[in-house]
Order: structure tokens, then sequence, then C-alpha cells
């Protein structure tokens, strides 16, 4: 079974690729492989790798090797299993590419709780200063000022510099830039 992208994803999010290369050709001074797109099931990786191997020059090639890869992001594929690559690439056929970013910032912890990418992202912003806007209109500050003070609320606005300085420093908040511009910006679940 290989599965799509979610039509909900950001745009750009593409499966990613590796690939595959048989050893015993390399080591005979050919190249012999096959770029592969990782879904959500390994199965289908393993046979491409069988299907490099028993269509090799060589007799008895059993060895195989990533040597290439598209699509990762920062990851580089030939540390994980083809297990984990499966379940990495799902992560990112649902999410985009910001999921790549999130494992990337959270580190080896993230890849042993990959369903708490949804908990930890907050989304794509033009900056830190933006989301943090966002954040003080969804809690109902500007409301409450308005309530509590009135017209007199538009001298007392807040510091967004300040506040998104803040959310940086001071509290489980992270950014990772966005190559088609701006940050994703998460907040720590892990621990």
């Amino acid at each position: 079974m290989t599965i799509k992208l979610n039509p909900l994803a950001p745009e750009g999010a593409a499966l990613p690729k590796i690939y595959i290369a048989s050893l015993s050709d390399y080591n005979a001074g050919r190249l012999h492989g096959a770029w592969h797109t990782v879904t959500d099931d390994p199965a289908e990786t393993w046979a491409e790798i069988i299907k490099v191997l028993t269509t090799s020059q060589e007799t008895n090639a059993e060895e195989w090797e990533i040597h290439d890869h598209e699509g990762w992001g920062v990851l580089n594929p030939e540390q994980y299993t083809i297990e984990h690559l499966s379940e990495l690439a799902a992560g990112v056929a649902e999410h985009g590419p910001a999921f790549f970013a999130w494992i990337n910032s959270e580190g080896d912890d993230a890849l042993e709780e990959l369903d708490s990418f949804e908990e930890a992202y907050c989304g794509a912003w033009e900056s830190l200063v933006a989301y943090a806007e966002n954040l003080l209109e969804e809690i109902g500050i500007y409301h409450d000022l308005e309530k509590h003070l009135g017209q007199m609320a538009q001298y007392c606005q807040p510091d967004l510099e300040q506040f998104a300085h803040d959310l940086r420093v001071g509290s489980d908040n992270y950014t990772a830039d966005n190559p088609d511009g701006g940050v994703w910006v998460f907040r720590s679940v892990l621990w």
C-alpha cells in the first residue's frame, strides 16, 4: 500500500526518496541501483532492495547501501532502519516538511514519539512575532484590554517584540526556518 500526500499538507510535501545501491556492483566499479520513494510500508522498500540485488550483474549480490537521498530535509536516512524511514516518510506525507524540521530540532527523542508532532506544531508563521501576536489574540488579551479600558486600551498595547523574545528564551517554544520563508513554530512536548 502506497501512501498518498495529505491534500491538507503544505505544498512541496513530496515523499522522500533514497537511492539504493548494490555494494557488489559498486565494489566491481559499476553503479547499479534505483531511486525509491519511501512510503509508510517498509515491505515496499525491502522489495525494492531485493529487486536491486537480484538484477545485479554480480553473482551473489547481498549487500546494499543508501548512496543518495532527496527530500529528507536535514536528516540523513543512512542512519535509520528501513522501518524508521517508513515512519518518517508517513510523517512528512501527513504533515509536510515541517515534520522533518521538528525531528531535527527535538533530536533522537522525537524519533521515539513521532505522534507528538501535532501537539508540538504551532504552525507556519511570518515570524515569531506574528505567532506571538496571534497567541495574544487567541487568549483574548486585546479583547480584555478593550473591555476593561475602553478607548484607553490603545495606550496599553503589548510589546510584541519582547513577548516573542520571551517566548523564545523563557519558555519551551522554538522555531525552525521554513525554506519557503518565515518560520515554523513548535512547543517542546518531549521531556
